[in-house]
C-alpha cells in the first residue's frame, strides 16, 4: 500500500488562509496524511495551531526578515505590464519578503523530507487553496510509472546524500587539497549512504593524512618525481605510503 501526503507551507501572516485550505480537505475527505510547515512561528504561535489543527506540523525556524526587499522579477517589462507599476505606491506588487520567498520554495525541503520517511506521493499546495472536491485519484498512478519517479527520487536523493558526505569529510582540508579530494571521490560509486561513507573515508585517510605524516621534509607522493635530491629513504617513505594508500582503495570500485 502505498504512502500518499500532501505538503502545505505557510507563515503566521497566511494563518487566515491555511485555515480555509485545512477546512476544506477536511470537507472532502481526502485520504492522506497532511503535513504543514509553520515557518518562523513562535511557540505560541505553534500551540495556537496545535490546538485548532488535527495535522502533522513541520517547525522550521530560519529567523527570516518579513520586510519585502527581494524583486520578484528583474525585467522592466513585466514590471510595467503584468504588475502595472507606474509608481513609488505600487512598489508592493514587485516585492517579496525573504521568509515568504523562503516559505515559498521550502516545499522542496517538505519533499526531501518526506520521502526520507517512507511517503511515495507527495503533493505540495499553496496555501491559499481552496479544495472543491475530493483528489484521491490523483494518487493512483500505475505502479510503472511510480517506480520510475521512485528511481528517480532516489537517484535525487542520492545525490544530495554523496554531496553531504563528501562535504563533511573535505571540511578540515585546505581548498588545494579539497579540489584533489574531490577529483580523487568523483567517480567513486554510490550504492548506499553507508558503504561510500566508508569508501571517502578510507581515501581520505589512505592519501591526505598519511600524506602529511610520510616525510620528515614534507616530501609527498607527487614531489618524489620532481628534482634529484631525493634521498633513498625519502624514497622509501613516499612508496610504502602509495602502496599502502594502494591496498586500502583496491576494492574500491570506480564508476565511469
Amino acid at each position: 500500500m502505498t504512502k500518499n501526503a500532501i505538503a502545505i507551507a505557510t507563515d503566521y501572516n497566511y494563518k487566515h488562509y491555511l485555515k480555509v485550505i485545512l477546512t476544506t480537505l477536511k470537507k472532502v475527505e481526502c485520504k492522506v496524511d497532511i503535513f504543514v510547515r509553520l515557518v518562523d512561528f513562535t511557540k505560541e504561535q505553534i500551540e495556537e495551531m496545535k490546538l485548532l489543527y488535527d495535522v502533522n506540523f513541520i517547525i522550521d525556524n530560519p529567523n527570516m526578515s518579513n520586510k519585502k526587499t527581494i524583486f520578484k522579477t528583474k525585467d522592466r517589462v513585466d514590471i510595467e505590464y503584468i504588475y502595472k507599476v507606474k509608481n513609488i505606491k505600487d512598489i508592493k506588487k514587485i516585492l517579496y519578503s525573504p521568509r515568504s520567498f523562503y516559505t515559498c520554495h521550502s516545499r522542496f525541503k517538505s519533499i526531501k523530507e518526506l520521502l526520507e520517511q517512507g511517503y511515495d506521493n507527495i503533493l505540495t499546495l499553496d496555501c491559499d487553496t481552496v479544495v472543491l472536491k475530493n483528489f484521491d485519484e490523483v494518487f493512483n498512478f500505475k505502479e510503472d510509472i511510480c517506480t520510475v519517479q521512485n528511481i528517480e527520487m532516489n537517484k535525487v536523493n542520492g545525490s544530495f546524500k554523496r554531496q553531504e558526505i563528501i562535504d563533511e569529510h573535505s571540511s578540515d582540508l585546505a581548498d588545494t587539497a579539497k579540489e584533489k579530494f574531490d577529483s580523487l571521490v568523483e567517480g567513486v560509486e554510490y550504492s548506499s549512504e553507508e558503504d561510500f561513507a566508508t569508501k571517502v573515508k578510507t581515501i581520505k585517510e589512505s592519501y591526505f593524512e598519511q600524506k602529511a605524516e610520510k616525510s620528515v621534509d614534507n616530501t609527498d607522493i607527487d614531489d618524489v618525481a620532481v628534482g634529484g635530491e631525493t634521498s633513498n629513504e625519502d624514497l622509501s617513505n613516499a612508496m610504502a605510503a602509495y602502496t599502502n594508500a594502494i591496498s586500502k582503495t583496491k576494492d574500491i570500485k570506480i564508476s565511469s
